[in-house]
């Protein structure tokens, strides 16, 4: 029985193994899963001229690209103001990337990206949109998203989609901007970046949390003078100089401001940060730990964590787990991590094993 028991680990650990060497095959389709007989061909040549065309809605002109998949790249706005709500989807073609000027426009009171995860680069404009109020970012992958993009769920070397980069000034000069609500990139495979004076002088701006694998560019958030707390997680990987705290004078130089205290976890970034600068620091406890076996932090034990685990001990370099995957790896708690961690994983989904 225990010959047997081995035997059907092995083939399971074979099968997952291929699994993930499909899935890296085909990280990036592309088109949509969805398109009729005749409609790819349509849109590829559609991608070859570049040709602008609409949003259903008549709000958006965009054009398609091979990236190498098809996508749609935002590039003028024809609404009326008020709540903008950038589309992560354009006819059936997702959109990844944005590069629409709105600078100036006082009409403008919130902006909402519906699909952060879509969208790599957001090369938008909003300096000194004075009544821009609020900014938010969809909290992930749409079902239609998923549905079209990734039938199978998305591959884990496609995971640099849930990464986004604030372009250099982006929100300068938002003079009312009060609320800003940044995606969680903890998913993504690099770090998404915060771009140099993406936030300054954003003077309404009182408090702040950042979550995931993001850095905060040189002066990232200067002048914003009101700013009275920092809320940083552990995955937060830069922050640049004068990043938070700071105002610059009319001589150009650097003074601090007064009232910032900086919340994260003792032993990171944010604390030295704040040890740097002299802001106060108060530590939070981390993450929520993962559950044993969650070695992707998904919230769920399945075949997906014993391929990654199973590459892990297989010293593949690109295996990259977090400090909480880490710590669910050692599933045996035998304060090791080799492949009886990645057995008792198959033995959890097998439902042989209940984790603790």
């Amino acid at each position: 029985m225990k010959q047997r028991i081995i035997k059907t680990i092995a083939a399971l650990l074979s099968a997952c193994m291929l699994s993930a060497s499909a899935v890296t095959v085909c990280a990036f389709p592309t088109a949509p899963s969805n398109l009729e007989e005749g409609e790819f061909y349509t849109l590829t040549q559609l991608a070859k001229t570049q040709e602008t065309l609409k949003t259903d809605d008549g709000q958006f002109s965009y054009y398609l690209a091979r990236d190498p998949h098809l996508c749609a790249n935002l590039t003028q706005y024809h609404g009326a103001g008020g709540k903008v709500v950038i589309p992560d989807i354009a006819g059936k073609i997702r959109v990844t990337g944005t590069g629409i000027d709105f600078s100036g426009r006082d009409d403008l009171t919130e902006v909402h990206y519906a699909g952060f995860a879509n969208i790599t680069i957001f090369a938008d404009n909003y300096e000194k949109c004075g009544n821009l109020e609020t900014v938010s970012f969809g909290s992930g992958l749409s079902d239609e998203f998923m549905k079209w993009y990734f039938p199978d769920g998305i591959p884990e070397a496609d995971y640099a989609v849930r990464r986004c980069n604030l372009k250099k000034g982006m929100f300068a000069g938002c003079t009312a901007l009060a609320s800003v609500t940044l995606p969680d990139t903890s998913r993504s495979n690099s770090a998404s970046f915060i771009g140099e004076r993406c936030f300054e002088n954003c003077a309404a701006l009182k408090e702040i949390e950042i979550k995931g694998k993001w850095a905060l560019e040189k002066d990232a958030f200067l002048g914003c003078s009101s700013l009275k707390k920092v809320v940083l997680t552990s995955e937060i990987q830069q922050i640049g100089d004068h990043a938070l705290g700071f105002i610059r004078n009319d001589a150009d130089e650097y003074l601090k401001c007064d009232g910032l205290t900086i919340y994260g976890v003792s032993g990171t970034a944010a604390e030295t940060y704040a040890a740097e600068n002299g802001f106060p620091f108060v530590a939070v406890s981390g993450e929520k730990a993962a559950g044993t076996g969650d070695v992707n932090t998904d919230g769920t034990v399945d075949v997906s964590d014993a391929v990654l685990l199973a590459r892990f001990c297989a010293e593949d370099t690109a295996a990259v787990m977090t400090k909480e995957g880490l710590n669910a790896a050692d599933c045996n708690a035998d304060n090791l991590i080799t492949n009886e961690d990645v057995i008792f994983i198959l033995r959890i989904i097998a439902k042989l094993t209940v984790p603790e």
